[in-house]
């Protein structure tokens, strides 16, 4: 059986041109080519860090997996991720011996991503070819995003195969055993093989799948899944947890006082642009589903761990290895250390129920909010180029809101681009007070 996909009807029914913000695209197009240019020549110290992560952790281990047996390459190897990008990169390392092979690598697979970026917002609003440009704009934008493509970076890899997925899954029914969703499926798990975290895109594939497929293909949606489990299960089992031996601190069970609030933070900083459409053009539709009983109980858990926060009287913002601009800029608001549990909850409870509200306009399109919710969870370590570009591209490309109806996804791109910029310039001003000038 298969089932007509309406997931989007509520935004896809109006066709107006945006009224939004009117920007040009060709122009950010541009400022995102030099913002990657500098990053390329190793003029933005936000891109230091991951130059670092390349020396200290990926080069070695594709060293490793280049030089010695594929057994002992894989029993250990410098880095935390899954293996799939020293794989490929110790085979293309130890046919070419090049450093700058391995970056023309990633940075042709971040020409991938920019045309499956591209291709994402025009099934979205086919009538509009300038949120293309604006989608692959914020991408370029991302200071995290150009350090990937230019330093040899294993998320880069990831983000191609969960993009890739999406791109086939896109607003079409996906019932199974059609070679669109067990497509969607094989490289959803690619980008896990690739990254812990993306376990949330064979979740998703999976939700999208069971919204349209008799119980029938359900089950051998689960049996394929199941297949493309194994050797992650065994690598899992072999290793004694979910990292090389060498890394285990990534594992933690989550915390309502740390990982949780986090998570959290981090999700909802990046639908601001979605909120500000929200504010001025849907605040009458925000008020009519604050009515829903079913969204009432999706926000009661961010009210809850919110109040828990403020009654426990936890000493201020969550503490987890990075965190990304949320937790530093809570922690630099003049509030006294005896008001300091405030930040966290009212952030908790506020932006919580903000991410609760994106989901409940179409919880089988959107979950894949909460899904990536759920894989951050279990981990202390949260850094912010584990959710940029991805967030911003989840929320302008993927989820169906009324925010990204054809009637305000113009503005909505324009705003998240203008967001991103901004990012990279705070980005870019707070690196170099802590590693100065790369140029020097």
């Amino acid at each position: 059986m298969t089932v007509k996909d309406n997931s989007a009807d509520h935004v896809l029914s109006d066709t107006r041109r945006s009224s939004g913000i009117k920007l040009n695209p060709m122009l950010f197009l541009f400022v995102g080519a030099a913002l990657w240019l500098a990053s390329a020549i190793g003029l933005d110290p936000t891109n230091v860090p991951q130059a670092q992560d390349f020396q200290r952790f990926h080069f070695p281990s594709i060293q490793r997996f280049a030089e010695k047996p594929f057994g002992d390459a894989i029993a250990d190897y410098p880095a935390a991720p899954f293996p799939l990008f020293y794989v490929l990169g110790g085979w293309l390392y130890g046919a070419t011996g090049s450093v700058l092979v391995l970056r023309a690598w990633t940075v042709g697979l971040a020409l991938g991503i920019l045309l499956l970026v591209f291709g994402l917002a025009r099934r979205l609003a086919p009538q509009f070819r300038a949120n293309a440009q604006l989608a692959v704009a914020l991408t370029l934008a991302s200071p995290y995003f150009r350090g990937q493509s230019v330093y040899a970076n294993t998320d880069i890899l990831a983000l191609l195969f969960a993009l890739a997925a999406l791109y086939l899954v896109s607003d079409h029914a996906l019932p199974f055993p059609a070679p669109r969703a067990a497509s969607a499926l094989v490289l959803a798990c690619c980008a896990v093989y690739t990254r812990q975290f993306y376990v949330f895109m064979p979740a998703y594939i999976l939700v999208r799948i069971y919204a349209y497929t008799p119980w029938k293909g359900r089950l051998g949606a689960a049996a394929l899944c199941l297949a493309l489990a194994a050797p992650v299960l065994a690598l899992v089992v072999f290793w004694h947890g979910v990292t090389p031996p060498g890394f285990r601190e990534h594992a933690t069970m989550p915390s309502i006082t740390r990982s949780i609030p986090a998570v959290v933070l981090l999700l909802s900083f990046y639908a601001m642009p979605l909120a500000m459409v929200t504010a001025w053009r849907y605040r009458e539709a925000f008020t009519t589903d604050l009515r829903s009983h079913r969204l009432q109980a999706l926000i009661a858990p961010f009210f809850a761990i919110g109040a828990y926060l403020l009654l426990t009287g936890v000493a201020g913002v969550p503490e987890v290895t990075g965190g990304g601009m949320p937790l530093h800029f809570l922690r630099a608001l003049p509030f006294p250390d005896h008001g300091r549990a405030i930040l966290p909850a009212v952030g908790v409870a506020l932006g919580g129920s903000y991410l609760a509200y994106l989901v409940h306009q179409n919880p089988s399109r959107n979950s894949v909010i909460l899904l990536v919710a759920l894989c951050f969870l279990p981990t202390g370590i949260l850094y912010q180029r584990y959710f940029d570009p991805l967030m911003p591209l989840l929320y302008t490309s993927v989820v169906s809101t009324r925010e990204v109806s054809p009637a305000t996804v113009s503005t909505a791109l324009g705003l998240t681009v203008l967001f991103e910029l901004a990012i990279a310039a705070v980005a870019a001003a707070h690196y170099m007070t802590v590693f100065g000038s790369p140029s020097s």
